[in-house]
């Protein structure tokens, strides 16, 4: 994949995972988020700290789902 559309996707899910968790307006997430450190540790202005978590996800064989 290029690393362009990767990087553009990934940033978009990740606020967008964000702003879903939260239950704010995409409007508000860069007041509501005050720093993203190295270790993937989300702090929000009022000292909260979230930390993502990947799953996986499995499709049954049959299941014409396309990435």
């Amino acid at each position: 994949m290029n690393a362009y559309i990767l990087n553009s996707r990934a940033g978009r899910h990740f606020k967008s995972m964000i702003c879903k968790h939260l239950n704010i307006k995409s409007t508000e997430i860069y007041k509501t988020v005050k720093d993203v450190k190295i270790d993937n540790t989300i702090i929000l202005h009022d000292g909260r700290k979230f930390k993502p978590m990947l799953k996986e996800v499995e499709y049954e064989k049959d299941n014409n789902t396309r990435f």
